[in-house]
């Protein structure tokens, strides 16, 4: 494995670890989580409207793909 595979999983496993002791220390959770959820998703947008290269085209597999995550969500 290369370092910057395992340099990406050792700060994925540190994000996640402090945003579960960040909402675990909060007062309201579900208002936490959901403020945290639309400043992700705004920063997200942000991210999408710099990045020169262009999304790839809909089709049925991205379309599959996307209701599967969002049923395995629920």
């Amino acid at each position: 494995m290369n370092s910057l595979a395992f340099s990406l999983i050792l700060l994925s496993a540190l994000m996640h670890a402090l945003w579960n002791l960040l909402v675990k220390q909060s007062v309201d959770k579900t208002a936490y989580i959901w403020w945290m959820f639309c400043l992700s998703g705004s920063l997200f947008t942000l991210i999408v409207v710099l990045v020169p290269e262009p999304f790839p085209r809909l089709n049925l597999h991205l379309l599959l793909l996307a209701v599967s995550g969002a049923v395995c969500f629920v």
